[in-house]
């Protein structure tokens, strides 16, 4: 049985993805029924799990944001967050689905639904119940409090950051395993779980056969991400602002370069998140493509990737799949950190400032094309032994015990 915190089908970004793609495994081996939290009036198309073998049902929940249930959240032991997920109605549907289909194991995604599972080993001892972490929420919380300049919004967040952090630790323990998606965050789990934890990656089915050299690619850095997350704003804003346009000024090595930036339909909004115009994005090179149908197409015609996190959790699957199709990245310190199998200069480019990406930069370029097929052909070594999904399912299965 499968907890699932949004609708999966089409699996269109990261966060999908990393819970479509077990569930789909899981299918072809077990019989899978899925719990599908949805937002309320959301549309939820049954047959299309059916056509995975997946036997999925709704718990449809107020997900959106609003300033009085915030209010109302001062009292409550769950945090903000966490509580727009919960119901004592859909906390007794679990466990009459429990009652009447006896899984094996209960798999619930990600931390927002964890107090379903509170008390659930009582009632069902002979469960397995796993908790999949696809990022330490707590961090993010953390994050978004020190960013926010608004001090109302940053007294909010600080307070949301001790709770959720509070009940995250206190949740690890409903659970008999907790996995973990990324080095960083089971360093987390590691100073405060109680339980067993272990770091399971997300995984990619690209990995490229015929890796391209410098000369056949386009001069451009692609970064790939929707704008609506409020991550992935701030690194490539952050990028853009304090990296790209002063690069573009004072480096003319980068003279040619382009930055492509897809992930999201309307332009427009990209570019005012941004803080965009089109006098920016002609001086700089900047160009917004969109929303790209074959995304994978458009990582191998870039000669670089670009990954500029600067605050976030878990693991960004599209770094993942960069690697698996053979593409020189550039990434941060703390996409390092997700996994000590990322090695700058041998599989990834690291880079900290203005300097230290000029000097990489020009480093790839000096070194011509055998220092950059190298490292795209080491990148595409390293996802294809640890990032794959089924590196990733065999991990998982070790999880569970030998069912009869």
């Amino acid at each position: 049985m499968l907890l699932v915190p949004q609708n999966v089908i089409p699996a269109t970004d990261g966060g999908k993805i990393g819970i479509y793609k077990p569930m789909q495994m899981l299918a072809e081996e077990f019989t899978v029924k899925a719990l599908i939290f949805i937002g309320k009036n959301e549309k939820f198309d049954a047959a299309a799990y059916k056509k995975i073998k997946v036997d999925a049902v709704t718990a449809p929940v107020n997900k959106k944001d609003n300033i009085f249930s915030a209010i109302f959240n001062i009292g409550a032991n769950l945090p903000f967050k966490f509580s727009k997920y919960y119901s004592k109605k859909h906390k007794a549907l679990i466990e009459d689905i429990c009652n009447t289909w006896k899984p094996d194991i209960l798999i619930c995604h990600h931390a927002h639904l964890a107090n379903y599972c509170e008390g659930l080993k009582n009632k069902f001892p002979s469960i397995l119940l796993i908790l999949r972490e696809h990022n330490v929420e707590y961090l993010l919380v953390e994050q978004y409090y020190r960013y926010q300049g608004n001090f109302l919004l940053r007294l909010f967040a600080f307070w949301q950051y001790k709770k959720t952090k509070s009940f995250e630790i206190k949740c690890w323990e409903y659970f008999d395993k907790v996995a973990f998606i990324s080095d960083t965050d089971f360093r987390c789990f590691r100073r405060y779980g109680k339980t067993e934890g272990y770091t399971i990656y997300d995984g990619t089915d690209n990995i490229a056969k015929n890796i391209a050299g410098i000369s056949e690619k386009s001069k451009a850095f692609l970064f790939s991400g929707s704008l609506g997350s409020y991550q992935n704003k701030i690194n490539l804003y952050q990028f853009i602002h304090f990296i790209w346009i002063p690069w573009k000024k004072k480096f003319p090595a980068s003279a040619g370069y382009e930055l492509w930036i897809t992930g999201d339909r309307d332009k427009q909004s990209v570019a005012t998140r941004l803080k965009l115009n089109a006098e920016y994005e002609r001086l700089y090179n900047i160009c917004i493509l969109g929303f790209v149908d074959d995304i994978a197409a458009v990582m191998q015609k870039a000669q670089f990737f670009l990954s500029p996190t600067i605050i976030g959790a878990g693991i960004r699957i599209k770094v993942l799949e960069a690697l698996g199709l053979g593409c020189v990245i550039f990434l941060t310190e703390k996409d390092l950190d997700i996994s000590a199998e990322l090695k700058d200069e041998k599989n990834v480019l690291l880079y900290h400032s203005l300097t230290t990406f000029n000097n990489k930069f020009e480093k790839v370029l000096a070194g011509g094309s055998a220092l950059y097929y190298n490292i795209a052909e080491q990148a595409v070594i390293t996802a294809d032994k640890y990032f794959t999904w089924n590196v990733f399912y065999k991990k998982l299965k070790k999880l569970f015990p030998p069912l009869t």
